[in-house]
Parts: C-alpha cells; sequence; structure tokens
C-alpha cells in the first residue's frame, strides 16, 4: 500500500469515527444531558425538592404579590358584583344599599378564597407540568394544561366558599349577618354542594 493510500484510509477512518461520535452526541443530547430527562431539564423545580428556605420565600412571593394583586382587585370590583347580582336576582331592589359596608359583602370570603387556591397551584402544577412534559414533550400547550388542571382542583375544592361569598351578596333582608349563619343555614338546607 502507498503512502498516499495509507493517508485516504486514516482520513476516511477517522472522519467516520468523527461523524459517528457528532451523531451519537447529537442523539443524546435531544434526550438527556447529564444523564437528566430532556423534559425535566424544562419543567420547573419541584416545591417538595427544594431547599426549606427557598419553598418559603417562594411560596411568600406567590401568596403576597399574587395574593395581593388578586385581593385588591376584588375589593375595587365588589360594589359592581354585587350591584350586577342584585340587578338579576331582584331589579328593583338593587339600590340604594346602605350602610357603604354592605357594597362589600361577601368579598371577604372571596378574598379568603384566593390563598388556598393559590397554595394548591403553587405546589401541584409542577408536578403536573412535569408529568404531562414526560408524556407530550415540552411545550406551551402542555405548560397551559397543567396550570388549567390545578387551577381547576383549586376552585373544586374551595367552591363552598363561593357559595357562601354569594349568598352574603344577594341577601337583602339580613337572614346572614355573617358567614357562620350562612354556613349553618345551607348545611341545614343541604349541604354546600
Amino acid at each position: 500500500m502507498s503512502h498516499f493510500d495509507e493517508e485516504h484510509e486514516s482520513d476516511h477512518s477517522h472522519g467516520h469515527s468523527h461523524e459517528h461520535n457528532h451523531n451519537h452526541n447529537g442523539h443524546s443530547h435531544g434526550h438527556s444531558h447529564g444523564g437528566v430527562p430532556a423534559c425535566a431539564q424544562h419543567a420547573p423545580p419541584l416545591p417538595l425538592e427544594m431547599p426549606l428556605s427557598m419553598l418559603l420565600l417562594n411560596l411568600g412571593a406567590v401568596l403576597g404579590v399574587g395574593g395581593g394583586a388578586e385581593i385588591i382587585g376584588i375589593l375595587l370590583t365588589a360594589p359592581l358584583d354585587r350591584f350586577r347580582l342584585l340587578a338579576q336576582l331582584a331589579p328593583g331592589n338593587a339600590a340604594p344599599l346602605s350602610p357603604l359596608s354592605s357594597w362589600w359583602a361577601g368579598s371577604g370570603l372571596v378574598c379568603a378564597r384566593i390563598f388556598p387556591i393559590l397554595v394548591l397551584r403553587f405546589f401541584l402544577s409542577p408536578y403536573l407540568m412535569l408529568s404531562a412534559m414526560q408524556r407530550r414533550g415540552a411545550n406551551d400547550a402542555t405548560r397551559m394544561s397543567a396550570m388549567t388542571v390545578s387551577a381547576l382542583i383549586g376552585n373544586f375544592l374551595t367552591y363552598p366558599l363561593e357559595i357562601l361569598a354569594v349568598l352574603l351578596m344577594a341577601d337583602l333582608s339580613g337572614d346572614y349577618p355573617s358567614a357562620t349563619s350562612a354556613l349553618s343555614a345551607t348545611w341545614e338546607e343541604g349541604g354546600l354542594l
């Protein structure tokens, strides 16, 4: 074999080896990185795997910022919500409403409902998101579906508070002076679901 043939054979084998390594690396990169599944790289951090300090910090931020913003929105629109409800149920009695505090009847329960929903969403969404990514891949649809499911679960579990809030908002005769009286009356009539 000539010197030229030896160099050609060496270049060919080197190029084949390089191409094989490149394809192998590219194939493995699409599925894992350092032994971690690709879907897990795009998933949010799981709350129960966080250090306690980080968990409390993130949860406090969710409750403080997210919950505070929602409470402000509820308090600002509570009179409009009550007027709308009364206009549907008793058009002739929708106004006037006195005292002024009655404009916000039931808004306390609506605000209280926010925090368990946010806590459930904080803990459930990452796990639902990771499960969806493992089945369908990491994309916007899986993220949105996980957040939607966690919100639905939170709304379902806190739905009794919504019923009590509506009862207080619709009460013009004074039958429900407090949330406790509304709860006891509703429970005697058949429950909250």
